[in-house]
């Protein structure tokens, strides 16, 4: 996911751009990430949801976009993070944490999401597309060898991975689920049941999703000022590999 460091790394000099889409969320009933809840936990709807929120049991990470995101939720019932309990765990054991009442909420993201779900042990609270929808989640990023000194074998590989993204793209295919098994290791029936993380074939990115990213990171004085597309986003080595490789499949 993004990081607030990288932006600060930027705003001080680096020669770091993000270059192409690496995942970003969609409108739709695939839910590729989501907070998870225990049994019982209320949604943020209905009459008693505020009441019932304060004080709550939460993980995520101080200043982490899964704290961007749960501060984006509870502000819609009038809350603060400081009036939940925030708790600083590591991924793998939200699911278990949640599970065994140790929290009442946590995020959790495919394949895990499909994992603890089905095993009935918590239930989907708020997808995260929900709360912020079209947002940017992670990115490719270059440094200053692949974007000035090496420019070919930087425009080489993401020619290389847009083929990748446009063959995901298509889908669960059983050449997909063969190779994602293969390299994952992963149960070709859990993979057919996750949401597969939406990639744009093309690799373009939610700049203005990023910005908002950013401006809450200064609102928690986590950055000094919002870095501006021109210095975060390069599109010009993706436009390239888009070329080289022509249009994308319908």
């Amino acid at each position: 996911m993004l990081k607030i460091g990288d932006f600060n790394a930027i705003s001080r000099g680096a020669s770091i751009r993000l270059v192409a889409d690496k995942g970003h969320l969609e409108p739709g009933p695939c839910v590729p990430a989501a907070f998870v809840s225990r049994r019982g936990f209320p949604g943020p709807e209905g009459p008693d949801g505020r009441d019932r929120l304060r004080g709550a049991r939460i993980a995520a990470s101080p200043l982490s976009f899964i704290e961007y995101m749960l501060e984006t939720l509870l502000a819609r019932q009038g809350l603060l993070l400081s009036d939940v309990k925030l708790a600083r765990l590591h991924e793998a054991m939200v699911g278990e944490a949640v599970a065994n009442g140790s929290l009442d909420a946590g995020e959790l993201v495919e394949p895990d999401l499909s994992r603890v779900t089905r095993s009935g042990g918590v239930v989907i609270w708020k997808s995260v597309q929900d709360i912020l929808p079209g947002a940017q989640l992670s990115a490719i990023y270059f440094g200053p060898r692949l974007l000035k000194r090496d420019r070919d074998a930087g425009r080489r590989f993401l020619v290389a991975y847009l083929q990748g993204v446009r063959q995901y793209n298509q889908g669960k295919t059983d050449r997909n689920l063969d190779i994602l098994a293969a390299e994952t290791g992963l149960d070709r029936e859990l993979l057919r049941a996750t949401c597969w993380q939406p990639i744009h074939g093309d690799g373009r990115i939610n700049v203005d999703a990023v910005v908002e990213f950013q401006r809450w990171a200064v609102r928690r004085g986590a950055l000094d000022a919002v870095v501006p597309p021109e210095r975060f986003w390069d599109s010009t080595l993706v436009e390239e590999a888009n070329r080289m490789l022509g249009p994308q499949a319908p």
